[in-house]
This record gives structure tokens, C-alpha cells and sequence, in this order.
């Protein structure tokens, strides 16, 4: 672990070092880097963003234990019994997670806030 981070650090220092204020920008514009401290790791072979919140990670898991840090799969996540509309009724049916991500290659959550009068 420290081995990246190491060379995050040395990056960044060469960076700021050669003036290639430009480029600073644009990877932060790529990558939504918006305060500092902020570490975003990549996947070395496909580029994917691993995590942008690296610094944070680092803060929690001091020691590495879970390192890269790579998201959860949402069924991971999001387990136990969901409500799934019913088209034609106004109760929901009660459905394992589980079976809903399975089944489906898009899957929505929408959040809101229910104003009491």
C-alpha cells in the first residue's frame, strides 16, 4: 500500500515542481477534485477510477486492511426485503433484494423528502 501512495506523493511533488499547472487542472477537472487532500486511485490496468475518496479511506483504514478500497457490489450493499411497485396497485410487494439485483442490469433508488404538513 504504501508503495502507491508513495508514488501518488512523488507525482504530485514533480508536478508542482515542473509548473505543469495546466495539467494539474485538467485531472482535476477529470477526476472532480474539487478540495485537498484528495488521493484518487486507478485500476493499473484498465484506468478505472478505484476511488476518489483515497483520503478518506486512508483516515478509516489506517493500516490497509482493505485496500485498494474498491466499492462493494451492490448486493453487498443493499440486502433483506425491498418494496417493488405494483402496477395497478397502490401497495407495494415485499421482494428480496437479492433476487431484484439479480434479474435486472439497471437498478434505480430514488430518494426524496416527504413534506408533513
Amino acid at each position: 500500500m504504501t508503495d502507491g501512495v508513495a508514488v501518488s506523493v512523488v507525482v504530485h511533488v514533480l508536478a508542482e515542481r515542473a509548473g505543469v499547472e495546466q495539467d494539474k487542472r485538467k485531472l482535476s477537472r477529470k477526476f472532480g477534485v474539487h478540495g485537498i487532500p484528495r488521493l484518487v486511485l486507478l485500476d493499473g490496468e484498465t484506468g478505472r477510477v478505484i476511488t476518489r475518496d483515497g483520503f478518506d479511506r486512508l483516515q478509516e483504514d489506517n493500516r490497509g486492511s482493505a485496500f485498494p478500497w474498491r466499492r462493494k457490489p451492490l448486493a453487498d450493499v443493499i440486502k433483506g426485503t425491498l418494496l417493488k411497485p405494483v402496477e395497478g396497485s397502490e401497495t407495494p410487494e415485499q421482494v428480496e433484494a437479492a433476487s431484484v439485483l439479480e434479474s435486472n442490469k439497471i437498478v434505480g433508488f430514488y430518494f426524496s423528502a416527504q413534506w408533513v404538513s
